[in-house]
């Protein structure tokens, strides 16, 4: 008897606990990626989405999606996002070896991130972060 008693108070402190740790609905949004200038219609392309400094600059995305080139214009959403700061990193995988490969330390296949900055060198947390405060929209030119 009591063994049972001790495994519901245990249950009941887990589902307490998780409860806790569950964030409200009402503040997490929506964040819709609109990727452009799609000039080749094959391939998979991918997304990453990150949301701290440490995660972009060590290639831990978040959460990613892929999804077959067929058009120009490629529209995806991540949602129930926590408001906070984040990135965007994308390219068109060609070759279906499912990584961005580069020809003298640069991309040999179409890119893109957020903010639409085209830069020498790698990209950098502080060019492509913005703020997702309530649902929003962000459009993406790949290079």
């Amino acid at each position: 008897m009591k063994t049972i008693i001790l495994n519901l108070i245990i249950l009941t402190s887990l589902f307490q606990l998780n409860a806790q740790e569950k964030k409200p609905v009402h503040n997490l949004v929506q964040l819709v990626v609109k990727v452009s200038n799609i000039e080749n219609h094959s391939g998979t392309l991918y997304i990453a989405l990150y949301s701290n400094e440490n995660g972009f600059n060590n290639k831990k995305p978040i959460e990613t999606r892929h999804m077959p080139v067929d058009k120009n214009n490629i529209s995806l959403s991540f949602n129930q996002l926590p408001k906070g700061t984040y990135a965007i990193l994308c390219f068109q995988d060609l070759n279906a070896n499912k990584k961005m490969d580069f020809n003298n330390f640069m991309p040999d296949e179409p890119w893109g991130l957020s903010n639409n900055i085209s830069r020498m060198g790698p990209p950098s947390w502080n060019d492509a972060k913005f703020i997702l405060e309530g649902n929003h929209s962000i459009s993406i030119e790949l290079f």
